[in-house]
């Protein structure tokens, strides 16, 4: 139904506002795939005794006097607590690439105690994530992606802010549990996730003077190519600090 009415609106837009010199273009920052199997990923950490919340003025929150390690789920990494780079950090130096093994040993090894399936699809560390354009002073010591159906949100805007906790996370008896709706998601799996039709790959289609018609590529392109070739065929300088290229196959 989402797709029919972006179909609809697209086509008023181009009905309405377009000449047949109109440059067209509809690009999505990304799609989704079908998720429904929650992880309690606090839990995860709790029981490892990484993480840890106190109750204070009626609801959990992180007890950084006594954490190690804090997972962060949009996006999805973990931070290291260390001393003399995080605020109240009490993790030493000579212990991080110790503890940093740990996280990563406990995520890769996670599986769901249902189906016995591995619950992540790639965990890595900060310096590893370079090779998917991430790794600078704002990615966590650890990155990790989950493998579909598996998600950390389930609706509530609570699932996702892991600095504070509810009774229902805090809970003992659950790891892993099925929601009671399927949700669109993309930013806890890798971009290239498909899941029968589904695609996790964003939408580019490109209509125009100069374009070719019909064309299907078959070669990826990234997001950073878009405004380049944009300014391309506007006749302009691409943006000052833009990384991409000029999509030449594109053109006739």
């Amino acid at each position: 139904e989402a797709y029919k009415i972006i179909d609809e609106f697209i086509g008023f837009l181009i009905n309405s506002c377009t000449t047949p010199e109109t440059l067209i273009i509809v690009v999505s920052d990304h799609a989704c795939v079908p998720g429904w199997r929650t992880l309690n990923i606090r839990r995860v950490f709790i029981r490892e005794r990484l993480l840890h919340y106190k109750f204070s003025a009626g609801k959990y929150v992180v007890d950084w006097s006594k954490t190690k390690a804090f997972p962060w789920v949009e996006p999805l990494m973990v931070w290291i607590n260390l001393k003399n780079r995080d605020p109240q950090g009490i993790v030493e130096r000579n212990e991080y690439e110790d503890i940093r093994e740990q996280i990563i040993d406990i995520l890769q090894d996670l599986r769901d105690p249902e189906t016995g399936e591995r619950i992540m699809t790639m965990v890595m560390t900060r310096e590893e994530s370079q090779n998917i354009g991430l790794g600078d002073e704002r990615t966590g010591d650890v990155v990790y992606f989950l493998r579909p159906p598996y998600t950390i949100w389930c609706g509530s805007i609570e699932d996702i802010l892991t600095y504070m906790a509810s009774d229902r996370h805090m809970g003992k008896d659950w790891l892993v549990l099925n929601q009671s709706r399927v949700t669109g998601i993309h930013g806890y799996y890798l971009p290239n996730e498909r899941v029968e039709n589904f695609s996790n790959s964003s939408v580019f289609i490109i209509k125009g003077p100069r374009i070719k018609k019909g064309e299907r590529l078959k070669k990826p392109i990234r997001l950073t190519d878009i405004a380049p070739t944009i300014s391309y065929l506007m006749g302009i300088p691409p943006p000052r600090d833009s990384e991409g290229r000029i999509l030449y196959e594109i053109l006739e």
